[in-house]
């Protein structure tokens, strides 16, 4: 990953920070990515919890190993504090790394989509909402009313997921289990995992791209 990639990660990218203490063992704490400064530091927001707790076990100088979520992708590198600030927050500031590391976070490609479904564990939780996007062997869920159960109750227990493909007449039923709850994730959408049917789902996907493309040779003709 370049200077210009490193510019374009979102402020509020929730960042994780493992850091070698003053006294030599690794503590872990949350944080916000803030931005960079050219290609010399990079600049970070701690969580207000850990600002307040173990803060003084870390000084200038301490080595720290950095993860985060974009753009599909793990980005991990390693560097060491250079400077705290306490004010307006408790900002730190990292040097810009040498080495960067990057790992896509997916095996199969998602495409985008809008497509009325429910989620059902049991006849007390069912959750209406829309896939957003889809794959091979997962998809993204975004419920409409979420608030009125703890969405923790439905994780890694096999669900039904009810939807309707184009060129189907009838409902599709699939068994999927979710992986990512909004606790994890940064919008408020619950990432499932198919347990079965992958080439119904694959064969859908086509379906949905051939459509699009032809949609897209009609518009250019016309």
């Amino acid at each position: 990953m370049d200077q210009v990639q490193f510019h374009k990660v979102p402020p509020n990218c929730g960042i994780s920070l493992s850091i070698t203490t003053r006294f030599k063992k690794a503590a872990d704490y949350k944080g916000y990515w803030i931005g960079v400064d050219k290609k010399s530091y990079i600049i970070c927001r701690l969580n207000s919890a850990d600002s307040s707790t173990g803060i003084n076990l870390i000084s200038e100088g301490c080595e720290v190993n950095a993860r985060f979520h974009w753009d599909g992708k793990l980005i991990a590198f390693r560097s060491e504090i250079v400077a705290l600030i306490n004010e307006p927050a408790r900002w730190m500031i990292l040097q810009y790394p040498q080495n960067v590391m990057s790992m896509p976070l997916r095996k199969y490609d998602r495409y985008e989509c809008y497509q009325p479904a429910t989620l059902h564990l049991d006849s007390k939780h069912v959750l209406r909402g829309v896939l957003k996007d889809i794959s091979e062997r997962g998809c993204k869920f975004v419920p409409s009313a979420a608030n009125k159960f703890n969405i923790s109750v439905l994780k890694d227990k096999n669900l039904q997921l009810q939807t309707r493909f184009p060129k189907r007449d009838e409902p599709v039923i699939l068994t999927c289990q979710v992986k990512n709850t909004p606790n994890e994730r940064n919008e408020f959408a619950l990432g499932c995992q198919f347990v079965q049917d992958y080439e119904l789902v694959n064969q859908q996907i086509e379906y949905q791209l051939v459509d699009k493309a032809y949609e897209k040779k009609i518009q250019s003709i016309a």
